[in-house]
């Protein structure tokens, strides 16, 4: 799973997109609810409402070209949604250096004896990352 800043943000500027002085989007004209649904959204953009659903549960992110359409579509600032995803990458890739480091740290230090019995162990758990 990934960060859910992402889609908590995708899903607050759907919810409240018609709150305020939303954008109207081609042809559609307003719904009658308050906010937009994924199927609505989905529609708007041309992927599936299955594709929104996985952006919003933070089990994936959207291709960059879709970024920019809805933070135009949503009238915020590209940097709205694109910090959130460059934070989680940024954070994913810093935790595998380190894993990375870790494994090298241990696996340099296999002649001491007094930490042998340590080191495997350690080494099993990040085998099974």
């Amino acid at each position: 799973m990934i960060d859910p800043e992402f889609g908590k943000r995708l899903r607050e500027a759907r919810q409240n997109c018609f709150n305020g002085n939303p954008k109207t989007y081609s042809g559609a004209g307003r719904p009658q609810s308050k906010h937009l649904s994924q199927g609505q959204l989905a529609r708007i953009i041309g992927v599936s409402q299955s594709a929104v659903g996985e952006w919003e549960n933070g089990k994936s992110y959207p291709a960059a070209s879709r970024v920019v359409q809805l933070a135009e579509l949503f009238g915020v600032e590209h940097e709205h949604f694109i910090e959130a995803i460059v934070k989680d990458k940024f954070y994913r890739a810093r935790a595998r250096f380190v894993q990375q480091e870790d494994r090298k740290i241990f696996t340099e230090k296999g002649s001491n004896n007094a930490n042998m019995h340590n080191i495997n162990f350690i080494k099993k758990v990040f085998e099974n990352l």
